[in-house]
């Protein structure tokens, strides 16, 4: 009697993980449930935050979990323990091959093999930028923007040991959006400025934000991607896609002709899924990234040959938020991804006329005059079309305002049960507002009240 011994990673007694995902769609069967399916009962309310006491404008932060997320990830829970090894050896693995096919048809991801689920776009971003160093040592050297996530920049700086070119866009860039009949061209003309000069790398890691964080504006990742790859065909292209998962119209297989090498986004924001899985695609993962790319935390599955396995095991730690990403997505292809974002966006727009007219009554009537006096640029401009947006504070001062200021308005507002982060932007205060499907014009006419009230406009 012969036998091939273990198929999976480790010692899993389940199927190999790159035949479950480069199964056709033909040969493949999905794995059952092992419990009822019994989540998708009508609820009085897609989500369980707490909106009599709050008004949560701050979806861009930590998101907040559709309650069919909550209660499959409970469901998981419950049925890991009542087998532990059941569950870790047999069930598992199966079911994540499962969530990574159904997330990669959801963002248009042909070769599903080039998915791996992670805990969080922190943990890949560590995966890449630590594999980029140990391969390129000292020639290594990363090219991001200041307006990048701050611990993406600490990370660049770690690893690199300060190998970093900074492009200073917010600091001389940001105020041309509000001129720019075209704000893309601005974007590129801060990267073609930056790249112009470099010479510290003749492959360097550029990252990209598909929305920014601090200053809520959207990319234009393709065309930057372009210009990075006439600039240099071999420069390595990251997106930190955070922000992209739902509220973009995200198409990989567009992304990866563009030039782009790694798309990563997380699940728990705009998704709306249980807080703990994201995704990072790796484009031609085979063909060029197999010997150089490893996970942060190595563990079985790490000398893999197929992305999946290789980043899917970090350790036992809680599975469920990636098990629940089925139900999550079936969740948002029954409300239509095209509405509910058309939806949002054109909701969001209402709720910044309503602070207009409580802050920048002089401006409020006409967009025209929105950018620089209300936003940061013309609303209509693909560089805002991210459900979230900064909206100016209506403060005067003769003194350029700091994090200090920000905290105390903020602090302010959470006081008020106001759940809305100020940002300094430049010396001036604006508030982050995101907007979801649980939002109301209201919780806008609340926040533009509130703002008036703080004894700082008195």
């Amino acid at each position: 009697m012969s036998t091939k011994g273990y198929q999976s990673i480790g010692s899993f007694h389940s199927e190999n993980l790159a035949d479950l995902i480069k199964a056709s769609d033909d040969t493949y069967i999905a794995p059952a449930l092992p419990f009822s399916d019994d989540v998708r009962e009508v609820v009085s309310s897609p989500y369980s935050l707490d909106l009599q006491q709050w008004t949560f404008l701050n979806h861009g932060a930590f998101g907040a979990a559709l309650t069919v997320g909550t209660r499959r990830a409970e469901q998981w829970r419950h049925y890991l323990e009542r087998q532990p090894l059941r569950f870790f050896d047999r069930t598992l693995l199966p079911h994540l091959a499962y969530s990574t096919r159904r997330l990669s048809q959801f963002v248009n991801l042909s070769r599903r093999e080039e998915m791996a689920l992670i805990p969080n776009v922190t943990a890949g971003m560590n995966s890449i930028i630590s594999s980029y160093f140990r391969e390129y040592g000292k020639s290594g050297h990363v090219i991001l923007w200041d307006t990048s996530y701050g611990s993406v920049k600490k990370m660049a700086h770690h690893y690199g040991s300060g190998a970093v070119t900074k492009i200073p866009f917010q600091r001389l860039y940001l105020n041309a959006l509000a001129e720019s009949s075209d704000p893309e061209q601005v974007f590129l003309r801060a990267l073609h400025d930056c790249l112009n000069y470099f010479t510290a790398s003749p492959e360097p890691l550029v990252i990209l934000d598909h929305v920014s964080s601090n200053t809520a504006l959207t990319f234009p990742i393709e065309k930057l991607a372009s210009a990075i790859r006439r600039w240099n065909p071999h420069a390595i292209i990251v997106v930190d896609g955070a922000h992209g998962l739902l509220a973009q119209p995200l198409d990989l297989d567009g992304l990866y002709n563009s030039g782009v090498d790694f798309y990563l986004s997380n699940a728990h924001k705009w998704l709306s899924a249980p807080r703990g899985v994201a995704f990072m695609a790796v484009n031609h993962y085979e063909l060029l990234w197999k010997d150089i790319l490893h996970p942060a935390v190595y563990s079985h599955g790490g000398d893999a040959d197929d992305l999946l396995s290789r980043f899917v095991w970090d350790g036992t730690r809680d599975y469920a938020a990636a098990l629940s990403l089925p139900v999550v997505l079936d969740f948002w292809e029954q409300q239509d991804p095209f509405k509910v974002r058309d939806q949002i966006r054109q909701k969001l727009r209402e709720g910044i006329r309503i602070l207009a007219n409580y802050w920048h009554p002089d401006f409020a009537d006409d967009t025209d005059k929105w950018p620089g006096n209300i936003t940061l640029t013309n609303v209509n401009s693909t560089v805002l079309s991210s459900p979230m947006i900064l909206v100016k504070l209506p403060f005067q001062s003769d003194h350029m305002y700091d994090s200090s200021d920000a905290k105390a308005v903020q602090d302010y507002l959470y006081s008020k049960y106001i759940e809305a982060p100020i940002k300094c932007i430049n010396g001036e205060l604006y508030v982050r507002v995101s907007y979801h499907i649980y939002n109301i014009s209201e919780d806008f006419v609340m926040l533009a009240k509130a703002i008036q009230s703080f004894p700082a406009v008195r």
